[in-house]
């Protein structure tokens, strides 16, 4: 198994489990079921039977608090005392005497970084449902910097207990490993100093994305809602306009990306890095491969997924004028539609949907001021999580809340490690997106006679995960390298993008344009940087669940349930290989996947840009592309 290694408390503070409108892929349908949406809200409604409940036996109880979201809220963390109290627990550490009140201690500072972990979520929720507000922003910012204080300072009454008498209580009752204290280097004043100025990057971003953006075209100004809804314009005038748009939003937003890329070099550095990917691999993502590995992974998605997806891509836009595309599924719609599904699976995780609804611990609802994002966030003093996601409209927000609820189930059964650490980003996406694979089984009976549109839809979607991952991660990659190298301008990055989104099939290699522009909008770009390989790596895991469900599918069913309730000390390759499952990451499963996709779905290769694929031999992957 892989162990987790965290040298700074820098990597320590709160990772969120942000997700994109990039939801999962779809797995064999079954046979019958509705016709219509008006049976599909009947089901949601009561007035047909439910599928049958399957019960399972795979995860350990936890306790989960029976307190409802609205009775939380943000307060001020009391730091002064909190801090304290560790201070008192380090006095007794010198006498073995006080053996068992260095235990208590040391067990009471952990529930009091759970506690300053759980305000920081409860300041990031107020922050993202309201992100105008000036309050919450401030609330945000200073609960970030407690959490990271905190941790700092368990760690170092950790490191304390373990070379006093009293060591025992780390070693035996607690059961942490010697070795991650003695490579924990205590958070500095300077690192303090750049965490705040990237936290006030961050939110000059959330600000500047919000933003209307206009286009000034033959004698009209044009902004985003005004194109969308402007059915009767020409294509080339509708690219140009866009297009335009897409330029001036760039070039705010990617002068703020420009700034963060120093911030974020002295942060490896001060963590004894050399460069910044190679920081936030290990440090901040666990990862159980390197940046250097993940570039053959990305040269098969090239070979192998970009195609395919390319094909896709025209069949899912045929069916995009589907009804259910243009329906109301936010908030408990949603949330309605898919509860005796949930339950179909499995009645561990019925009990975990109906702890989040009966607490009110999620926020899926439409609203003008929400930050526009989705993700699940750990409420640890509660034994609970929280679900927030904004909508977008259509049966994507059905998809979206499925994604989440394969996080949600999660968090409710997986218990943190000591410091509150869980399980690593890549392994938590395929819990999401692996359930969304899992899910179109029953889109007969939600979706009706839409269900195959939408079943094309999740499969659109996840495999531009897979492309999308490994493309933002490789221009993210150079963008990080070449900054610190050579020095990168605004212009370079565009260009290298529009480069990349050639060679991923996005589009045609012989496209005129010199630069592109869409990379600006993704968020995990500013907020999480090299996040997204790991939305490939995981959507390239959950198709391990599809390509089982196609023979047996409770047989995949039960084994993404085994997948799911692992313990947290397994790496991304080792979970699957617990369940006997290859490594995702070959470029012999990624074109097995490919050639299963291209024979279920009977695509027409000669629409990829990339025509001549003909799934070739892994050996011939590095002249590929």
């Amino acid at each position: 198994m892989a162990k987790k290694k965290w040298r700074t408390a820098a990597a320590l503070i709160l990772i969120l489990i942000l997700t994109t409108l990039l939801p999962g892929c779809g797995s064999q349908t079954s046979s019958g079921g509705a016709d219509n949406m008006a049976n599909a809200t009947d089901m949601a409604s009561g007035n047909l039977p439910a599928p049958e409940a399957r019960h399972t036996e795979f995860f350990t109880p936890r306790q989960h608090a029976d307190v409802d979201f609205s009775e939380m809220g943000y307060i001020p963390a009391n730091m002064e005392e909190i801090l304290a109290q560790m201070d008192a627990v380090r006095e007794l550490t010198a006498d073995i005497e006080n053996y068992d009140g260095v235990l208590d201690g040391f067990l009471d500072a952990c529930d009091n970084r759970d506690w300053v972990e759980t305000l920081s979520a409860l300041a990031e929720i107020e922050y993202d449902q309201n992100p105008a507000s000036e309050n919450a922003a401030e609330n945000r910012a200073q609960s970030d910097e407690n959490s990271t204080v905190v941790t700092d300072a368990l760690y170092i009454l950790a490191k304390d207990i373990l070379n006093s008498p009293c060591a025992d209580v780390i070693l035996e009752e607690m059961a942490i490993d010697p070795e991650i204290l003695s490579e924990y280097e205590p958070v500095t004043e300077k690192e303090l100093s750049l965490m705040k100025k990237s936290s006030a990057l961050e939110d000059e971003y959330w600000a500047a994305a919000a933003r209307r953006y206009t286009a000034q075209y033959r004698g009209r100004e044009w902004d985003e809602d005004a194109l969308m809804s402007a059915a009767w314009i020409s294509d080339d005038d509708w690219y140009a306009i866009y297009g335009e748009i897409q330029k001036q939003k760039n070039a705010v937003l990617g002068e703020i990306f420009l700034r963060m890329l120093d911030l974020r070099h002295q942060e490896a550095e001060l963590s004894g890095y050399e460069n910044y990917t190679d920081y936030a691999y290990e440090s901040v993502y666990a990862r159980d491969y390197t940046p250097d590995e993940i570039q053959d992974f990305q040269q098969a998605v090239k070979t192998y997924i970009a195609p395919v997806k390319a094909a896709l891509d025209q069949a899912a836009w045929e069916a995009s004028d589907a009804a259910v595309f243009e329906k109301d599924f936010s908030g408990d719609i949603a949330l309605d539609l898919i509860a005796p599904y949930i339950a179909a699976l499995s009645d561990e995780m019925s009990e975990a949907f109906a702890y989040m609804r009966r607490h009110g611990l999620y926020d899926s609802a439409a609203s003008e001021t929400k930050n526009d994002m989705g993700y699940t966030i750990g409420l640890p003093s509660y034994g609970a999580a929280f679900f927030y996601n904004s909508p977008v409209g259509g049966a994507q927000d059905v998809m979206d809340t499925i994604h989440e609820f394969g996080h949600y189930n999660d968090a409710y059964w997986t218990l943190p490690d000591w410091d509150g650490m869980t399980k690593s980003i890549d392994i938590a996406e395929v819990h999401s997106q692996a359930l969304e694979l899992l899910f179109t089984r029953f889109y007969p009976e939600i979706f009706g006679k839409d269900s195959e549109a939408v079943r094309l839809q999740v499969l659109n979607n996840i495999l531009g995960s897979i492309v999308d991952g490994a493309l933002f991660d490789e221009l993210q990659q150079w963008a990080y390298a070449q900054s610190k190298e050579s020095g990168v301008t605004l212009k370079d990055l565009n260009h290298k993008y529009r480069e990349l989104c050639a060679e991923y099939g996005v589009i045609d290699p012989d496209d005129p344009r010199d630069e592109m522009y869409g990379w600006t909008d993704v968020p995990h770009t500013f907020i999480s940087p090299l996040y997204y390989i790991s939305y490939a790596v995981s959507a390239a895991g959950a198709f391990s669940f599809w390509l089982e469900a196609r023979d047996d599918y409770f047989a995949a069913a039960d084994r993404y349930l085994e997948f799911t309730a692992l313990d947290i000390n397994y790496g991304f390759q080792d979970s699957f290989d617990a369940v006997e499952l290859e490594s995702p990451l070959t470029a012999d499963y990624l074109k097995e996947v490919a050639s299963a996709l291209n024979e279920s779905l009977n695509l027409n290769l000669d629409l990829a840009f990339n025509s001549d694929l003909n799934f070739r031999p892994v050996d011939d992957i590095s002249s590929a592309a």
